[in-house]
């Protein structure tokens, strides 16, 4: 958590929920924290911070040294995503049968895969639909991440990713990555330390 932070003045944020996730990467167990209230998202992963603003649809890297927020510009990310789709191709979604509970979330259970031999995907996606996170920035910041990456998967405003598992696969190359969601709900008291992140400056492209 930002503890270095003073709480700003008012205007404050309606809402806001703690979402904490594992993260599976390269083997590699990694834990994340995001804050979403109705104005933006925070995701915090080990020692970095991340603010993303739905009013100015902008993604800020958190200076804790310098007390500022640096500006993400994510043009080149945004060009070698369009070479990664296109060797991706379609990407079908099925939907499976059934509910799933997972960690007291009834879950909605999805497929996907491609049929390129360029660049293979697959993967399992569990997600929950949890009432109040429509009124958070979750939804804005999953529309801005989306030529970001090399698929995403389509959800309500109100839903979240409760487990998933992707495997990539190319010409010397092979990339596992996973997903649990781990504990979620609303965090009144940590809205004014994470409303703080609005008043710094800005600084970048």
């Amino acid at each position: 958590m930002l503890k270095w932070l003073k709480p700003r003045a008012e205007p404050r944020s309606a809402v806001g929920y703690a979402i904490r996730s594992r993260l599976l990467v390269r083997g590699k167990e990694i834990r994340q924290v995001q804050f979403a209230t109705d104005r933006y998202v925070v995701t915090e992963v080990e020692r970095t911070a991340l603010l993303f603003r739905s009013d100015r649809e902008e993604r800020y890297i958190v200076d804790r040294a310098q007390r500022r927020l640096v500006r993400i510009d994510n043009s080149a990310q945004q060009n070698e995503m369009r070479k990664v789709r296109e060797a991706a191709g379609d990407v079908a979604v099925e939907e499976v049968d059934g509910i799933v509970e997972i960690s007291g979330f009834p879950c909605a259970h999805r497929r996907f895969s491609n049929r390129s031999t360029a660049l293979v995907l697959s993967g399992d996606v569990y997600h929950a639909s949890v009432p109040g996170l429509e009124r958070t920035a979750l939804a804005a910041e999953r529309r801005f991440d989306q030529p970001l990456q090399p698929f995403a998967l389509p959800l309500a405003p109100d839903e979240v990713i409760v487990r998933s598992h992707t495997l990539a696969l190319s010409a010397g190359f092979e990339q596992t990555q996973g997903l649990e969601l781990t504990e979620l709900g609303e965090s009144p008291e940590l809205i004014d330390t994470y409303d703080a992140l609005l008043s710094l400056p800005v600084v970048g492209p």
